[in-house]
């Protein structure tokens, strides 16, 4: 039996209110927001309120960063740290467009991100900052194969690394491992500060499951 369209429609916003979620958690972290913030972004991203498209000076600026960046690597390919530099530069222009409500265009941003930071790992740059925002990107572009990868590595390079251990135990909830997402958002709590915006949200990913339960 065929979905009908609206339940197509449904599944995809719910999938896409799910990424949303995602990225609002990584971007109020790069930013150092606490979790109020995480959660009113969220609001007002799935909320269908409209963002005004101006474009940002800011934005104009890291663009024609990224040109001169990309002839310099044209010219030296195999530069790994040259590549993360660029992809890196990628990453912080996404976040700003998805903050933004710049949905195109940060998406856009975030597989040119992608592409330089896998290419740089492929050219020896590795760390766990790297290899944590590749498998990010990765968990928004639905690709979980590479997500997992990355996200292993991650915490191969380092175990206790907060960050890793909340987005992971976010992927794995996303797929329906649950015991192992709450293993791991335990760990955000064992190797975070208890102030941190890590910690604030790995105490309410704990905590949603059961609220959502006793909901239903």
């Amino acid at each position: 039996m065929r979905r009908s369209s609206s339940s197509r429609s449904r599944g995809q916003k719910k999938a896409r209110r799910k990424q949303i979620l995602y990225m609002a958690v990584a971007l109020f972290l790069v930013l150092g927001l606490v979790l109020s913030a995480i959660l009113g972004f969220v609001d007002f991203l799935t909320g269908g309120q409209n963002v005004g498209q101006v474009e940002d000076p800011h934005l104009v600026e890291l663009e024609e960063r990224a040109v001169t960046l990309k002839e310099a690597l044209a010219q030296a390919p195999e530069d790994g740290a040259l590549a993360a530099e660029l992809g890196n530069l990628y990453y912080n222009m996404a976040t700003i467009s998805w903050q933004q409500g710049l949905e195109v265009q940060g998406d856009k941003y975030g597989r040119q991100s992608r592409e330089y930071l896998i290419r740089a790992v492929e050219n020896g740059e590795i760390s766990p900052e790297i290899t944590l925002n590749i498998a990010l990107l990765a968990l928004f572009q639905n690709d979980h194969d590479v997500a997992e990868d990355y996200f292993r590595k991650t915490l191969e390079l380092d175990e206790e690394n907060p960050a890793a251990h909340l987005y992971y135990g976010l992927f794995l909830s996303s797929i329906k491992r649950e015991e192992e997402a709450k293993e791991h958002w335990e760990k955000v709590l064992e190797y975070a500060p208890e102030d941190s915006s890590e910690a604030q949200a790995a105490k309410y990913y704990l905590s949603f499951p059961q609220e959502e339960k006793n909901n239903n």
